[in-house]
């Protein structure tokens, strides 16, 4: 399995596979089955996510399902995760409280061109939340 490349420092991370842990440092419920947690990083931070891609989050003893960044932090690497609660994982997720600390994987998927569409007409057709 190959090494992910840290677009910004030019270096590379650890093997793609393993996950990198963030602690949740806020929670907020979006209605009754919704929440937004921020999560910043233990250590080092992933890279950026770009439009496109999505993380694999992973709750402890439990599982791992992807999810889309909502929202990124203006510093320190964070970011943040809307989830709604449909299945063992994702209602683990939306229990997790501040303090409390999730494995993240990725970025991964295709990264979409948005500069490349820059004052056009586009429609997006997507599910989720993210």
């Amino acid at each position: 399995m190959g090494a992910l490349a840290d677009s910004r420092s030019g270096g590379l991370l650890a093997d793609p596979m393993e996950p990198v842990w963030y602690r949740v440092a806020d929670w907020r419920a979006e209605t009754s089955d919704v929440a937004s947690l921020t999560l910043y990083p233990v250590g080092p931070a992933l890279p950026p996510v770009q439009p496109g891609q999505f993380l694999m989050v992973w709750a402890f003893g439990v599982g791992e399902v992807p999810i889309s960044v909502s929202d990124h932090t203006p510093a320190g690497g964070g970011v943040v995760l809307t989830v709604r609660s449909v299945g063992a994982v994702s209602a683990a997720l939306v229990g997790a409280r501040p303090g409390d600390v999730l494995g993240l994987r990725g970025p991964f998927g295709t990264v979409w061109p948005v500069r490349d569409v820059a004052g056009q007409a586009v429609l997006v057709v997507s599910g989720g939340l993210g």
